[in-house]
């Protein structure tokens, strides 16, 4: 290590040790992991300076720096946006912390279309507003590689370490509150590792923070994080906004970090007393769509931790073909209609040939006018239908719950199940060939 470096790694411990604010966006600045002739893609395997240029606009390299001087540098016309402040939480007072979504709500928020993987060659950070104050000990996320496949990962996966920093303008600021150990080849470790922290930190209910992840040896290798491609902003507002505001998946280039748009975060922490909190849905369904027409429906479990009266049910689907309205019923586990209305077409997104639902998918909402009320220790229903010439459409989320996720909002939510004969008989969601149990429909109970 040359003496400017060593002096510049020391000036940085004695910052951050003397609690100096800072003035920069972030502490470090990425190091240069590929000249520019000598880039090769994780994406493809395509070599060269276009591969470069292309891998780091749309996020695949997040380095956006190049010793070779060429149009791949820093400097260049290609700059990315500064990412805007993140907003104060709106409605985090007055929530149950203890309960899902703060005792709102019940279900699954994430409309999933398959996982999207994040390669990066220096830092990743998942920026969120704090569920639930507390002391945190340890943390689980997503590590992706794979062994069989080029493209997951390269070398050992390098060194990795996880860092939550405090937030500056929407920004990681470079307070580093605490940290795991390096990882020296995260490739050889669980998909699925439940990491602890070196030291317990306090996060406070309602303040923004950020997940980094630090490759420190990129030459020796890389791994990917993976989120959730997603195509419609998930629900619920309650607590705190969910994607680009307070929960979003970001990358570092060119010295600026961006949010990476239609992905969110994979990952939860682990409290001290025991509290589990984080964003658990793990993938989209988007080879599993299924119609719901005529005697074609779908069905959606819940199981409520506590007596609550149900004033609508949210949801995201999309309208295929005709004009007739979604039926929408919330069912007791006896089977009786405790409640019912209808959502009209034009609420949800007309889709046509896309059976994946992609495009401009979004959620919708009917209210229950007899505000039925749900009990804890009972299993309740929301059955979809539509009369024959009118389709719509539905695709599921995967719960992480048989990969280690325990995020209560994963408990409140049943299986997702089909049927092709009104009703008579059900199976569990056809996703791959392969009927899943995991699988839930993005739906939500809004409590009165």
């Amino acid at each position: 290590m040359t003496s400017s470096a060593t002096t510049k790694r020391n000036s940085r411990r004695q910052l951050l040790l003397g609690g100096i604010a800072l003035a920069t966006p972030f502490l470090w600045r990425p190091r240069e992991a590929f000249a520019c002739h000598e880039y090769v893609s994780p994406v493809d395997g395509q070599s060269g300076c276009g591969a470069y240029r292309r891998d780091r606009d749309n996020g695949s390299y997040q380095d956006g720096s190049s010793s070779s001087g060429s149009s791949g540098s820093s400097s260049g016309g290609n700059a990315l946006p500064a990412e805007p402040s993140c907003p104060p939480a709106s409605d985090v007072a007055g929530g149950d912390a203890s309960r899902p979504y703060l005792g709102r709500q019940i279900g699954c928020h994430i409309y999933g279309g398959g996982v999207g993987n994040n390669r990066f060659s220096a830092y990743h950070a998942y920026r969120f507003r704090c569920e639930y104050g507390g002391n945190i000990k340890s943390m689980r996320w997503w590590n992706r590689f794979d062994w069989r496949r080029p493209g997951y990962h390269t070398g050992n996966g390098g060194r990795l370490s996880i860092e939550i920093h405090s937030d500056s303008g929407g920004n990681p600021s470079g307070q580093v509150l605490t940290s795991t150990e390096v990882i020296v080849g995260p490739a050889n470790i669980d998909r699925f590792p439940e990491i602890a922290f070196r030291q317990q930190a306090r996060l406070s209910q309602g303040t923004v923070y950020h997940i980094v992840f630090r490759q420190h040896a990129p030459d020796e290798g890389t791994v990917s994080i993976n989120d959730v491609h997603c195509f419609a902003e998930p629900q619920p507002r309650t607590g705190y906004d969910y994607w680009k505001d307070s929960l979003a998946s970001m990358v570092y280039g060119n010295g600026r970090w961006r949010v990476l748009t239609e992905q969110i975060p994979i990952f939860e922490l682990y409290y001290t007393d025991g509290t589990v909190r984080g964003q658990s849905w793990m993938n989209g369904g988007r080879s599993g769509t299924s119609l719901i027409e005529g005697s074609s429906i779908a069905c959606q479990e819940f199981r409520p931790d506590g007596s609550r009266s149900v004033a609508s049910i949210s949801l995201c689907a999309f309208h295929k073909s005709g004009s007739g309205d979604l039926q929408v019923q919330l069912r007791d586990d006896r089977g009786s209609v405790l409640d019912q209305a209808g959502m009209a077409c034009s609420q949800l997104a007309q889709i046509g040939g896309d059976y994946r639902g992609q495009g401009n998918i979004r959620w919708a909402t009917v209210a229950l006018p007899r505000r039925p009320t749900i009990s804890a220790g009972r299993s309740y229903s929301v059955w979809l239908s539509a009369p024959w010439g009118t389709q719509f459409g539905a695709i599921t989320a995967q719960k992480g719950t048989i990969w280690g996720f325990r995020d209560p909002k994963l408990s409140t939510v049943g299986y997702a199940w089909r049927s092709d004969n009104n009703g008579a008989s059900w199976s569990w969601w056809r996703v791959d060939d392969i009927y899943d149990r995991e699988q839930s429909l993005p739906m939500m109970l809004d409590f009165a």
